[in-house]
């Protein structure tokens, strides 16, 4: 690992079906060409994921940009949609729809959303970002297609627990990431199975590492047991939604290092979580100025329930 953090890998690659498309081509501030908005990828009827979209046509340096005229290609009247197509075809299912989507390769960088709630307890979501990554549409059989959400990332470690859940042992660990600017962003991994051992053995606070794993995210819609007996018209079915979302740890180098051997130095990481604060007060303002606007992605680390009636979600 190198001693500047600009060096440190932050990196997610979703490979999937084209879900959504919100992206536009519009201008910036400064009159330059721009492809902002959002992007669903989903790798199956219960598994999605949004990539958040800045693209610039120049580079800061007054260059073309090349990541601009990749995701030119992915302007909406370029591109097929699960959405679109189950749109216009309602009769066709998800797993019809997703063969004939637009098929996908982005690589983004792994961020946080952050505020306070009313009680003044931090909310934190894990988001995906990409304003100079690659996207490759794959559009031809002899291109490798693995649909699948994955990350590497160099992380430092702030903190790491035990739990419980299932009957079975697992960890959870509190990474440190830092953006470019220097702002920290906080992050909860959890382990596999297969590394909740070395995970509670081996990894220290304090130190950094090089992770690798899946990113998870699923909504499952089970129906409601219905209570029996009566007569006549018969309740409408309900349905619990159950989302789960984990940055699952399923390997890495294994390699502790401390601020000395080229891991994330002590002091920007202190710098980095006063910038947090300064962005939690202002996401947190803007939150309490407007609730129409934030984020929409369900918060990292986290398994919720939610009961809707027929019709109600979908």
């Amino acid at each position: 690992m190198e001693q500047n953090k600009q060096e440190k890998i932050n990196k997610a690659t979703f490979e999937g079906y084209l879900k959504e498309n919100n992206l536009e081509q519009a201008l910036t501030d400064r009159g330059q060409a721009c492809i902002k908005g959002n992007i669903h990828i989903a790798l199956s009827s219960t598994s999605s994921r949004k990539v958040q979209v800045y693209v610039c046509a120049m580079t800061k340096d007054g260059k073309t940009n090349k990541a601009f005229e990749k995701w030119s290609t992915l302007l909406p009247d370029k591109t097929v949609s699960i959405a679109g197509i189950l749109k216009e075809n309602p009769s066709l299912d998800f797993d019809q729809a997703k063969e004939m989507a637009t098929k996908l390769r982005v690589h983004c960088q792994m961020q946080e959303y952050v505020r306070m709630d009313d009680n003044g307890q931090e909310i934190s979501m894990a988001t995906f970002k990409t304003s100079l990554g690659g996207v490759t549409i794959i559009d031809s059989a002899d291109k490798p297609f693995n649909p699948r959400f994955t990350f590497d990332a160099d992380v430092y470690l702030n903190a790491i627990s035990p739990f419980e859940q299932a009957g079975q042992q697992r960890a959870r660990v509190e990474g440190i990431l830092l953006e470019y600017d220097g702002c920290a962003t906080k992050l909860s991994f959890t382990s596999t199975p297969e590394t909740v051992d070395f995970i509670l053995g081996n990894f220290e606070k304090g130190m950094t590492t090089r992770i690798t794993g899946d990113v998870i995210s699923i909504a499952e819609r089970k129906e409601k047991t219905a209570n029996v007996g009566g007569f006549g018209r018969k309740p409408e079915p309900e349905y619990e939604v159950t989302f789960v979302n984990e940055l699952q740890i399923c390997g890495g180098t294994g390699i502790m290092v401390d601020e000395n051997s080229g891991g994330f130095k002590t002091e920007a990481i202190k710098e980095g979580l006063v910038k947090r604060t300064d962005k939690i007060a202002q996401n947190t303002q803007a939150s309490n100025t407007t609730s129409t606007k934030g984020f929409a992605t369900q918060p990292t680390q986290s398994t919720k329930k939610f009961a809707f009636k027929e019709g109600g979600l979908w």
